[in-house]
C-alpha cells in the first residue's frame, strides 16, 4: 500500500472509531435514562429486595473527632516549609463519603487520607476541614452545607456528592442543578489558583453483593450521574472530575457493605490526591511560587 493509500486509510479508521466510540456513550445513556422506568415495571421485586436489604442493614456512625486539622509537611519539604509557609488549605464538603463513615477513625477517612498525601505532593502543610452529613443528597448540600463555608480562600475543594442522590433516583436535570450551583458557590470562595475537585458517583454496579435488579438500576443510575459530573467539570476551568475507583475487595468495604473501609478509602485517596496535585501545578495563578519549593 502507498503512503497516500495507508495515510488515507489511517484517517478512515481514525473517524470510523470516533463515530463507534460516540455510538457506545449514546447508547450507554440511552440505557441509564431507563432506570425509572424500569424501576416502576420492577416495582414488586424492588420493594421486596429494598425490605431485605433494609432488615440486613448495618447502620454505621460518622467517625468520631475534630472536623478539622492540620498537617505537618514532610521533612526535608525545603526551606519555603520550615519558616512557617502558608499551609495549603483544602475543603471537603458533601454527603457520607466526606465524614469517613466506614473508617473507625476520622483520620483514617478519604479526606485526612488525601491530606496527607496532599502534603508529601505539595511540600508543604495541609489545613483541612471537613462539612456534611450521612444521607445527604446534592440539594441537600446546597440548601444545608454551603452557607457554612467561609470565605475561605480555599486553595482546592473537595466535593463529594452523587451516591445518596443514585439511591434515591434523583433525576438528571435537579441533580445537575444543583452540582452546578454547589460548584458556583465554591468557585467564589477560591483561592486565585484555586481547583475544585469533583468526585464521581461510586460505581454501584460493582457491589456484587447486591442482588439483581436492583444492583443494575441503581448502578446504571449512578453512571448516569457521573456522566452528569463530568460534563459539569469540563464546562468550567478550575474544576476536574475525579473518578470514583471501583471498589470491590471485600476489606474494602466497611461492615455496612455500602460505605468503604479505612483501606477502601485508602484506596480513593491514591486517585485523589495525585490528580488534584496535578490540577494545583496547572492551576497555580501566574507569579505564585509553588509554597513548599525551595528558596535560593
Amino acid at each position: 500500500m502507498s503512503g497516500s493509500a495507508s495515510g488515507s486509510a489511517s484517517v478512515l479508521g481514525g473517524r470510523l472509531g470516533a463515530l463507534a466510540a460516540r455510538a457506545a456513550t449514546t447508547a450507554e445513556r440511552t440505557v441509564h435514562r431507563l432506570a425509572k422506568p424500569a424501576a416502576i415495571a420492577l416495582a414488586p421485586v424492588l420493594l421486596r429486595q429494598a425490605k431485605q436489604l433494609q432488615a440486613g442493614l448495618v447502620w454505621l456512625p460518622e467517625p468520631k473527632g475534630q472536623r478539622h486539622g492540620v498537617i505537618a509537611a514532610p521533612e526535608g519539604a525545603g526551606a519555603g516549609t520550615a519558616d512557617g509557609a502558608e499551609p495549603l488549605r483544602l475543603l471537603a464538603i458533601g454527603d457520607s463519603t466526606a465524614t469517613g463513615v466506614g473508617a473507625d477513625r476520622l483520620d483514617d477517612g478519604l479526606v485526612v487520607q488525601t491530606a496527607q498525601r496532599l502534603a508529601v505532593l505539595q511540600r508543604r502543610p495541609v489545613a483541612w476541614r471537613i462539612i456534611g452529613l450521612e444521607g445527604s443528597t446534592a440539594a441537600q448540600v446546597l440548601e444545608r452545607f454551603l452557607p457554612e463555608v467561609d470565605e475561605g480562600p480555599w486553595d482546592a475543594i473537595l466535593l463529594l456528592v452523587g451516591a445518596n442522590d443514585a439511591l434515591q433516583l434523583v433525576g438528571r436535570r435537579p441533580f445537575a442543578r444543583a452540582v452546578r450551583a454547589l460548584v458556583a458557590g465554591l468557585r467564589a470562595r477560591l483561592a486565585p489558583g484555586g481547583v475544585i475537585g469533583v468526585t464521581g458517583t461510586p460505581q454501584i454496579d460493582t457491589f456484587a453483593w447486591l442482588p439483581q435488579p436492583i444492583r443494575s438500576l441503581m448502578g446504571g443510575h449512578a453512571r448516569t450521574l457521573d456522566d452528569v459530573q463530568q460534563r459539569i467539570a469540563a464546562e468550567q476551568p478550575g474544576v476536574i472530575h475525579l473518578p470514583t475507583p471501583a471498589i470491590v475487595e471485600p476489606q474494602q468495604h466497611a461492615a455496612d457493605g455500602f460505605h468503604p473501609s479505612a483501606e477502601g478509602y485508602r484506596l480513593w485517596a491514591g486517585v485523589v490526591a495525585p490528580r488534584l496535585s496535578q490540577a494545583l501545578d496547572r492551576h497555580r495563578a501566574p507569579g505564585r511560587p509553588h509554597e513548599g519549593a525551595s528558596r535560593r
